[in-house]
């Protein structure tokens, strides 16, 4: 019975919908506000320490639930983090997904490569910044809300935004090793 109860409670965690958890819409970002006041009240209830006096079972249930929450807060509270995990809920990206970027994306972070070696560090993280805000214009309605209904075309361009957002993101990185 107790081997079976934990199964099933770790087969329910797994497939466990943080939207629906955190009681936020489905959306490539997340309500910071809303995040932080339905964690509190989330943490509120399932927290173990409020739930010292349960069996073993119930506390148990408790435990991992918290930590769940705990998880899910960590991922919206991260904007990648947050549109990685949007991506993969819509079935669009996979983890640990390869992905093949464009060759003018390539180029121009071979340019931008240069402007490590001749200008230095500073020049190199402003040049990656305007980049990033660059890119991040073509996707800024699906970020900032302004445009609730996506379709599949609208979620390949937050797809190549992502993948192009983490390789900037791994250069900056690297820089600061």
């Amino acid at each position: 019975m107790g081997a079976y109860h934990l199964f099933a409670v770790t087969q329910k965690m797994n497939n466990m919908n943080y939207f629906e958890l955190m009681g936020l819409e489905e959306r490539p970002y997340a309500d910071k506000a809303r995040l932080t006041k339905n964690f509190i009240a989330l943490q509120r209830n399932a927290h173990p320490d409020k739930h010292a006096g349960s069996n073993e079972w119930e506390l148990a249930d408790k435990s991992m639930l918290s930590a769940e929450i705990n998880k899910a807060y960590a991922i919206f509270k991260d904007e990648h983090k947050t549109l990685e995990y949007f991506l993969i809920t819509k079935g669009v990206i996979h983890d640990d997904e390869k992905y093949k970027l464009p060759n003018d994306f390539l180029m121009e972070m071979m340019n931008i490569n240069e402007v490590l070696e001749e200008e230095g560090v500073e020049a190199y993280r402003k040049r990656i910044a305007v980049f990033a805000e660059d890119i991040e214009s073509g996707v800024l309605p699906f970020l900032s809300g302004e445009k609730e209904v996506l379709t599949q075309e609208d979620l390949a361009l937050l797809s190549e935004y992502y993948f192009k957002k983490k390789y900037l993101n791994r250069l900056l990185d690297r820089i600061m090793d």
